[in-house]
């Protein structure tokens, strides 16, 4: 991944984006020409630090998924299925698919911004790759 400014934006999601599951994900893996997203529950400590680690940051994923319709996200034991629901975050992406470490350095990023902004950050963490005229990758940081 190569060194890029990050933009940050504070950013209302109107309505929920929906995945389905898919046993042949894998973390950090995101497969040509789909939308995939993962997310992430982290540790109350490290997703308050303004210096956390990397080593540690992201563990296993709650859910990963590809896009797809409400009534298709439902999996057992995740209250409201997979999906970003909607609300407020704190936003960025840049224009290309990080690596596991990149896409970690870029989600500590954006922890720091927001807490240097003075944003309440919530503990879930959305990791999400689009492709539309090319490759976005997108980090969404719940605030509360």
């Amino acid at each position: 991944m190569s060194r890029v400014n990050l933009q940050y934006t504070a950013l209302r999601l109107h309505a929920s984006l929906h995945y389905v599951p898919d046993p042949a994900l894998e973390p950090f893996l995101f497969p040509e020409g789909e939308e995939i997203a993962m997310a992430f529950e982290l540790d109350p400590e490290t997703g308050q630090s303004i210096e956390p680690g990397e080593e540690h940051y992201l563990a296993k994923p709650l859910w990963l998924g590809r896009a797809g319709a409400p009534e298709a996200a439902f999996a057992p034991g995740i209250p409201g299925g997979l999906c970003i629901p909607r609300g407020m975050y704190f936003f960025s992406q840049i224009r290309e698919v990080p690596d596991r470490d990149g896409w970690i350095r870029l989600a500590i990023e954006v922890q720091k911004e927001g807490l240097w902004r003075r944003n309440r950050l919530g503990g879930r963490l959305y990791l999400r790759v689009v492709r539309e005229d090319g490759a976005a990758a997108q980090i969404f940081r719940e605030c509360l």
